[in-house]
C-alpha cells in the first residue's frame, strides 16, 4: 500500500528533481529516499522519473501523477486544520505573512490591525526557495512579494501595488542633480545591496541581467544599515520607491538625492500569494479582501 510519507517524498523530490537537494531538505539520506521512491513506482508499476547518470527528471507519468498527489496533500492539510479549529486545537485568527519589502507595508499593517484588533500577524522575513515551500506546505499562510518572484501553478496571486525602483545617491554624487538616470548609468557604481537571495535583492539583480549589466555589489546588509553606509559615501542604494512615502523610510534617506530609474525593468509589481485551493481562514479572508481596498486609496 503507497503511504503518506512516500508522496511526500515524491512531491519533494518532483520539485527539486535532485536526489541530493531534496534528500538535504527532508533531513534523510539519499538511500532512504531513492528506495522510497523506487518502492512507489514498483507499486504504481510506472517509472515517474528518467534518469539519466546522475540526473533525474519528472517524466509525463511523474507529471500527471503529481497533478493528484498535490490535490490529495492539498486536501489532508486542510482537513487536518478543519478539525483542529473544530476541537479548539487550531489558531484561526493568526496570519504567518512573509513580507518582501516591510517599508513598503508598514502603513498597512497598522491599518489592518486597528480594523481588525482580533487578529494577530506574524511576520517573517525568508529567502525566496523557503518561502515557496513553507506556503506549499500550510508553513506560512501568505506571502507580500513581487508577482514575478514566485511563478508556480501551486500558487494564488491577488496582484497589488507596483512602483519604480529609486537609486538613493551620497551627497556629492555625480548624478545627485538628475530628474531620472538610467541602469546603464549606474553601470560600475558600487552598490549596496539587501541580503542575497531575499525577494527584493533577486528582483534587483535579475533588473540588471535585464539590461545587459552585471552590478557592481560592494556590501549585502539588513534594511537599518545601508542609509548609514550611504553616509560613508560608500555607494548607492537601490530603493523601492513606494517605500519612501512611508514616514519612517522618508526621514531615514531624508539627507539624500533619491533619482527614479527609468529603465522599463525598474518596475516592481508586488502582489499576495497564498497556495491555490487551501481553505482560507477568517484572518486571511480579512487581510486579502482588506489589501484589495487598502492600497488603490493608501498612494503607497
Amino acid at each position: 500500500m503507497i503511504s503518506l510519507l512516500q508522496l511526500q517524498y515524491f512531491q519533494a523530490l518532483a520539485d527539486e528533481q535532485h536526489l541530493g537537494r531534496t534528500a538535504e531538505k527532508l533531513y534523510i539520506s539519499q538511500t532512504t529516499l531513492s528506495t522510497m521512491i523506487s518502492k512507489l513506482e514498483r507499486e504504481l508499476g510506472v517509472r515517474l522519473f528518467d534518469r539519466n547518470g546522475g540526473g533525474l527528471r519528472l517524466n509525463e507519468c511523474g507529471r500527471r501523477y503529481l497533478q493528484y498527489v498535490n490535490g490529495a496533500l492539498l486536501m489532508l492539510a486542510d482537513g487536518e486544520n478543519t478539525v483542529k479549529a473544530l476541537g479548539g486545537q487550531g489558531d484561526s485568527s493568526t496570519l504567518s505573512l512573509a513580507i518582501s519589502g516591510t517599508n513598503a507595508w508598514g502603513e498597512a499593517i497598522i491599518a489592518f490591525k486597528q480594523k481588525y484588533p482580533q487578529y494577530r500577524i506574524t511576520q517573517q522575513s525568508e529567502v525566496l526557495p523557503a518561502m515557496k515551500d513553507n506556503l506549499l506546505s500550510g508553513r506560512l499562510d501568505m506571502a507580500l512579494v513581487g508577482t514575478e518572484d514566485m511563478s508556480d501553478e501551486r500558487l494564488e496571486c491577488l496582484p497589488l501595488q507596483g512602483g519604480r525602483i529609486y537609486a538613493c545617491l551620497p551627497r556629492g554624487h555625480r548624478l545627485e542633480g538628475r530628474q531620472a538616470v538610467t541602469l546603464l548609468d549606474l553601470k560600475d557604481e558600487p552598490i549596496i545591496s539587501t541580503l542575497r537571495e531575499m525577494p527584493y535583492t533577486v528582483f534587483c539583480m535579475n533588473m540588471f541581467q535585464k539590461a545587459g549589466i552585471t552590478p557592481n555589489i560592494i556590501t549585502e546588509c539588513d534594511f537599518p544599515l545601508r542609509p548609514r553606509l550611504l553616509a560613508s559615501g560608500m555607494g548607492i542604494v537601490l530603493l523601492y520607491g513606494p517605500a519612501l512615502k512611508q514616514p519612517i523610510v522618508a526621514e531615514m534617506f531624508r539627507p539624500f538625492a533619491c533619482v527614479p530609474i527609468e529603465d522599463d525593468c525598474a518596475v516592481r509589481q508586488l502582489g499576495l500569494f497564498w497556495r491555490k485551493e487551501r481553505r482560507l481562514t477568517p484572518v486571511m479572508k480579512a487581510f486579502r479582501a482588506f489589501l484589495t481596498e487598502f492600497v488603490p486609496h493608501s498612494g503607497m
